[in-house]
């Protein structure tokens, strides 16, 4: 599942982290969570723990002997270049194995029938040209299958986590749990941190405080 592997003091950190208790305290610019944790204070990215979260889900999804489908009630229809069309064709099992179900209609045309549960978003038809682009690019190898997976993976979780804000304190507690309940916690699908945590050390090196005076310990 991981973006990136894990080392010793990445395993080190992840642990330490679900160990500890996230107290939210409030929201910056909408998108930022602050939380109070026994080190210091947490800035939580929506986005990117989004991104992570769906990441790893889908990875699961497509990682599983059947892929859920959905029907289109309005099939859309996508026209290509006759390049990209000529890629996409010779694709079409390979996009099946994935969770779309794709069918020629006409020249250079297709219809799209069937798209995986996971992907939410509509125009669905953007999604499968930037796969095909990828293929094209030899950026994606269909041989690849976990290779693949990853890619597609990591599409979809930046796709479907864009403009992603919780409303309540409760979706900001429910999104804290569901990050630390992750393989990496730490980093987004494309390996850029989902939080960041200012140490009370630090808050009273930047106040010109003394440690204590700004980190208070239960009696």
């Amino acid at each position: 599942i991981p973006a990136n592997p894990i080392d010793t003091a990445q395993s080190e950190r992840i642990a330490s982290v679900r160990a500890a208790v996230w107290r939210f305290c409030g929201v910056l610019k909408k998108r930022t969570g602050l939380f109070e944790s026994p080190d210091g204070l947490i800035l939580l990215h929506a986005r990117a723990a989004r991104e992570r979260i769906l990441y790893e889900e889908i990875q699961s999804m497509l990682k599983g002997e059947t892929i859920p489908r959905q029907t289109l009630l309005l099939p859309p229809m996508l026209e290509m270049a006759p390049l990209d069309a000529g890629v996409l064709e010779d694709q079409i099992e390979f996009l099946q194995s994935f969770g779309f179900v794709i069918e020629p209609f006409g020249r250079h045309v297709f219809r799209i029938r069937e798209v995986p549960t996971w992907l939410e978003s509509d125009k669905p038809e953007r999604f499968i040209e930037g796969i095909v682009q990828k293929i094209r690019d030899r950026g994606m190898r269909p041989e690849d299958v976990q290779g693949a997976r990853q890619q597609i993976a990591r599409m979809a979780a930046f796709r479907e986590s864009r403009g992603f804000s919780p409303a309540t304190e409760g979706d900001w507690q429910e999104l804290s749990r569901q990050l630390l309940a992750c393989e990496i916690p730490l980093l987004d699908a494309r390996g850029r941190p989902t939080f960041i945590e200012m140490r009370h050390s630090e808050i009273a090196r930047k106040l010109m405080l003394e440690a204590s005076e700004v980190e208070i310990r239960e009696p």
